[in-house]
């Protein structure tokens, strides 16, 4: 009875075995697409070949953000300027602080009383900052063996910083005369710069004139290349740049007549407006 048993089991697993083998044998389909596949690595190459080729002419086509033609545009334009930017310095020393700054005080007071009585307004003056520091001294001292030099403090030099708005340019060279007068020797005169007070009136043209620059630019490179322009793909402007052209200050007169001031030779600023600007292409 055990045998027979035995011998139904061998025969219902052999059956499951050659069951499994077979639901695992290609079909006709199977075999319709297993003979179209590369038989080797050197069939599948080119295939790899195309899709890179592909997918690099691609790269190379309009849909990529820097393809095209990309060229920058320039405009300046020459105006007079209507406002000038005097930065004045007030430089004063003292045994200890409180008589450095007590000096300072003084001279700066004096400076603003007198811009203020010349047609300069309040919103017009700025203090940029106010430094303190010590100032020393180093005398040598002769030793037993040797002579040294010792760091000794001996005062404190107060530095108050002040920018003025001068819109009364023709007036400007007396303006520096009475400020080193009223300051005496504690003035020192650090820089000043023309400017327009609104550039707005004039930032069309030069934008409009920037432009075109650049298309002009766009049309003569596709020319010369063969293609032909689509259309504006970028377009940005950089910060307007100012510069002064010819000498701000001329030889100063030494006379003694108090009529005689500091000269400034009057100049014109030329403001410049620089695009950049992408053209896609066919």
């Amino acid at each position: 009875m055990i045998n027979i048993f035995k011998m139904v089991v061998y025969a219902f697993g052999v059956f499951a075995i050659v069951s499994c083998f077979n639901s695992n044998a290609p079909t006709k389909d199977d075999d319709a697409q297993i003979q179209s596949l590369p038989a080797s690595s050197n069939q599948m190459a080119p295939a790899r070949g195309e899709y890179v080729t592909r997918n690099a002419e691609f790269s190379s086509g309009s849909n990529v953000n820097n393809s095209g033609i990309w060229v920058s545009g320039k405009s300046s334009i020459e105006v007079k300027p209507d406002l000038a930017i005097l930065r004045i310095g007030v430089e004063t020393e003292g045994l200890n602080t409180k008589e450095a700054l007590n000096r300072n005080s003084k001279y700066a007071d004096a400076v603003l009383k007198y811009l203020k009585q010349n047609q300069v307004g309040s919103d017009d003056i700025q203090t940029t900052n106010i430094n303190i520091n010590p100032r020393y001294e180093y005398p040598e001292i002769t030793g037993p063996s040797s002579k040294v030099r010792k760091q000794v403090l001996v005062g404190y030099i107060v530095n108050n910083s002040v920018i003025v708005k001068v819109r009364d340019i023709d007036n400007l060279g007396i303006l520096i005369d009475g400020v080193t007068e009223v300051g005496e020797n504690s003035i020192r005169v650090n820089g000043i710069e023309f400017t327009k007070d609104n550039i707005e009136p004039f930032m069309d043209d030069l934008r409009k004139d920037a432009v075109e620059n650049a298309i002009d630019k766009a049309n003569q490179f596709a020319k010369f290349a063969g293609v032909s322009l689509e259309g504006l793909i970028h377009l940005s402007e950089m910060p307007v740049s100012s510069y002064p052209r010819g000498d701000m200050f001329e030889t100063r007169a030494f006379a003694s007549s108090a009529l005689i001031s500091t000269p400034i030779q009057e100049v014109t600023l030329k403001y410049t407006l620089d695009v950049q600007a992408g053209f896609s292409i066919e």
